[in-house]
């Protein structure tokens, strides 16, 4: 394992981390820059090493001496730094969908000119939303929408989505049961949480991002939802466009909150 100048990503972010708390002066910002060099050559320096400015496998077993782990989970360990950067931009990018409303039933957003909807986003957010595993156009979108905030989040925070992407899915039941079999669910809203619900007695869910929590209340945005109140019960998950929503964290509706899947939890088990 090697970490040089234009290696990246939360590996180099704990590494950075732990040697600023050595008193190295670094920036945590998972980018292996000079900066970085300069200060894994000042570590290399003081422990006999041999200078290079990388970190390779002696230089990692020291700084192990010293009490680093680098988790062969990436992402197992993630800094605060880094969680906060994660959910503010999770937040940013599902918010910036507020209001975006369908064309044509179940996404098929192709008219620029109809609500002020731009070309231009209709085609990014399908684009990140097809990635996501079981979704194509025309299909229930909710979990395709979280799948693709996340990954255009991670991203943003140059984490590859690569994992998260394999295991996510665009059905909503079967990410609930996987998440609490490996202990990943919370009954408790966080900021940047993925909400998680089941429709009724069916294998049928719903899903969306929270952006706030007021009390008991928890707001979030949602893709393929309405707008409002509405007392058709489908409509709570089948809707025309991106809303947001504000209701009691059990759920609304015939949707029963499941749980949630932490922002943090999503950095620590779903980052290749």
């Amino acid at each position: 394992m090697l970490f040089k100048i234009g290696s990246e990503g939360n590996e180099v972010r704990l590494i950075q981390s732990f040697l600023k708390k050595l008193g190295y002066k670094v920036d945590v910002d998972g980018d292996y820059g000079e900066q970085t060099k300069t200060a894994v050559v000042a570590y290399q320096k003081d422990k006999g090493l041999s200078v290079d400015g990388e970190v390779g496998d002696k230089t990692l077993t020291s700084l192990a001496k010293d009490g680093f782990v680098l988790s062969e989970d990436r992402g197992a360990a993630v800094s605060s730094t880094l969680t906060k950067a994660f959910i503010k931009d999770l937040i940013e990018t599902a918010s910036r969908y507020e209001n975006f409303v369908e064309i044509k039933s179940n996404a098929e957003w192709d008219d620029s000119d109809v609500f002020g909807v731009q070309k231009k986003e209709s085609d990014y957010i399908k684009g990140y939303m097809n990635k996501v595993v079981g979704w194509s156009p025309g299909a229930p979108y909710c979990a395709a929408a979280v799948g693709a905030f996340i990954t255009i989040s991670l991203e943003k925070n140059k984490i590859s989505p690569e994992k998260f992407l394999s295991l996510w899915t665009a059905h909503v039941m079967t990410n609930v049961r996987y998440l609490h079999n490996r202990h990943l669910i919370s009954i408790t809203p966080s900021l940047g949480s993925v909400w998680l619900a089941r429709y009724g007695s069916t294998d049928s869910g719903h899903t969306g991002i929270v952006i706030d929590i007021q009390g008991d209340n928890i707001i979030t945005i949602e893709g393929n939802t309405s707008q409002g109140a509405t007392s058709d019960p489908s409509k709570q998950r089948s809707g025309d466009g991106f809303y947001k929503r504000k209701f009691q964290k059990y759920g609304r509706g015939l949707l029963r909150t499941q749980g949630f899947l932490s922002a943090e939890n999503v950095l620590k088990f779903f980052v290749s």
